[in-house]
């Protein structure tokens, strides 16, 4: 957190005046943050889920955790660019993450109080999450 709230200061300190050099990514964000869900799934109806981002878990960049989930799901932020001039990890407002063990995953985009998603499994199953965001970062 403290590494953040740096970063942040710095940026808009020293480096703002060489204007499209600071850029806040989606884990900057997201991290330490929970939701409360709505899905709605193809094969399974409807549910009601916390989710969780944290830092530390099966991705260096940023973790998510649901609560109707087994496992921890490693993220990262949309990778933006081409594929001859890749930005990898830059999006600020989109996200996907692969559960730990059985590849599920999950595509979402979020505001600073909305995030909205698909998960989607080896199996073909489907779901759409509706969130809002809650006043604490665990569920």
């Amino acid at each position: 957190m403290r590494r953040v709230i740096v970063s942040t200061v710095l940026c808009v300190l020293l480096i703002s005046p060489i204007a499209g050099i600071c850029h806040a990514v989606c884990s900057d964000t997201l991290n330490n943050t929970s939701w409360q869900c709505n899905s709605s799934c193809q094969f399974e109806g409807t549910g009601s889920e916390c989710m969780e981002f944290f830092s530390s878990g099966p991705s260096n960049k940023f973790n998510q955790f649901i609560s109707t989930f087994s496992f921890d799901s490693g993220c990262v932020c949309t990778a933006t660019g081409s594929e001859k001039s890749p930005k990898f990890d830059q999006s600020n407002k989109q996200f996907q993450c692969v559960e730990e063990l059985d590849g599920t995953a999950f595509v979402g985009k979020f505001s600073s109080k909305t995030l909205t998603g698909q998960y989607f499994d080896t199996t073909g199953d489907q779901c759409i999450y509706s969130c809002t965001k809650r006043p604490g970062p665990t569920c």
